[in-house]
């Protein structure tokens, strides 16, 4: 792979002439989703008018419904542009192609899960009895699904092959599978979208990732421009360092602009192969550095047990305390999940409720954007009357 210099944003634009595909690598407070943003209005003021009489579009692919909304705002809601989610971009690229669909599980997505599971099944414990279930559930999805009309993207949550009913996991399975196996269905997805974007690279699923560059392995449209930071992925078994297609370019975002210089120092020390800068406005500011040695999980799939919640909240106060900042309304706490935020603000148990095993999707996204019909009221009437309250209004 490549590397460019000079302005990023300048090289983007130029290997968007090129037609060269690209990758952005960008640190926290670097300005990517600007840089996305400048992309694609570049494509809309120097290409829109032929694409739009031609029918063609440009992806623009996010992991969630909230980053979705964030970049239909910036770009205006751009008729240009098709801002999805992972899942419902890659559904709606095979949803009308049900026979081969049909034969993707039954040839290969059922059998290589039979295949990992077989991995699992020796001995006694959880895993292997579970492991031992999930193959006969398998084998008789295997058996049932010739019989199936027309399989269906639930965000339910729940998988079940014999009613066609296909959950998130599926759906990228699937839809990864037909386009790495169907030159034509590759070529497309190419006329439909000339530029392809992913934002938060770093999370997406491998397999999707080599779907992509499957689709601009050759020179020429369509391209595609990853955006994100191996460094900042959250999610497990995601694609983390992703590289685009053969030939590709990567471009480096070295300037921080969010941070303070000492802040910027300090990642310089731990990431020294992205050195980052800071900009003109950036403030000094100081840093003490703190590390705690992290435990392992004694909850359920090695996650913390309400113990170890209540320990860490303890360790983070007595940090504070430490420093003289304990109770000082100016200071800014960070929680990286909202598991802790939950926590900390003490709604633990609400959140579980819409982000546990038997929320769907839908209900786990709706509640993270304030928006689910059951707590609507509270966000919209109950909490606008308590800032009413303490302004004194």
């Amino acid at each position: 792979m490549n590397i460019a210099v000079v302005d990023p944003d300048e090289n983007i634009k130029k290997f968007i002439d090129s037609m060269e595909s690209f990758s952005v690598i960008a640190g926290a407070g670097s300005g990517k989703t600007g840089s996305l943003v400048k992309a694609l209005n570049y494509i809309s003021t120097t290409y829109g008018v032929p694409m739009l009489a031609s029918g063609q579009k440009v992806a623009c692919i996010t992991y969630t419904n909230a980053a979705v909304d964030v970049i239909k705002k910036r770009t205006n809601l751009n008729e240009l542009f098709l801002v999805s989610t992972i899942h419902r971009f890659m559904w709606d690229q095979i949803n009308s192609f049900q026979s081969d669909i049909r034969s993707s599980i039954k040839e290969r997505i059922i059998p290589k899960r039979i295949e990992k599971k077989n991995e699992k099944t020796k001995g006694n414990s959880k895993e292997a009895v579970k492991a031992r279930a999930q193959i006969v559930r398998l084998t008789s999805a295997l058996i049932s699904v010739d019989g199936v009309e027309v399989f269906k993207y639930s965000d339910s949550g729940y998988s079940v092959f014999e009613k066609g009913q296909l959950d998130h996991d599926d759906v990228i399975d699937i839809a990864s599978d037909l386009i790495l196996n169907h030159k034509s269905l590759r070529r497309i997805i190419g006329q439909r979208f000339p530029y392809i974007f992913i934002d938060e690279a770093q999370d997406t699923f491998p397999n999707v990732i080599e779907a992509f560059n499957s689709i601009s392995g050759e020179p020429g449209l369509p391209i595609t421009g990853y955006f994100g930071d191996p460094i900042q992925q959250i999610y497990e078994k995601r694609a983390g360092d992703f590289k685009g297609p053969p030939g590709s370019y990567k471009i480096e975002k070295n300037i921080n602009y969010r941070c303070s210089v000492e802040v910027i120092n300090i990642l310089k020390s731990i990431r020294p192969e992205l050195p980052q800068h800071p900009g003109s406005e950036n403030a000094q500011g100081s840093v003490e550095l703190l590390i705690i040695k992290s435990e392992n999980g004694e909850g359920e799939r090695n996650t913390y047990s309400s113990r170890q919640l209540a320990d860490n909240i303890l360790k983070f106060d007595r940090a504070l305390e430490a420093v003289g900042w304990q109770g000082d309304d100016e200071v800014k706490q960070l929680y990286l999940t909202r598991q802790m935020i939950a926590v900390r603000m003490g709604f633990s148990r609400l959140n579980k409720l819409f982000t546990g095993p038997y929320s769907s999707q839908h209900s786990e996204d709706s509640f993270k954007e304030g928006s689910h019909y059951l707590i609507s009221p509270f966000v919209n009437t109950l909490v606008p009357l308590i800032n009413y309250l303490d302004s004194e209004d």
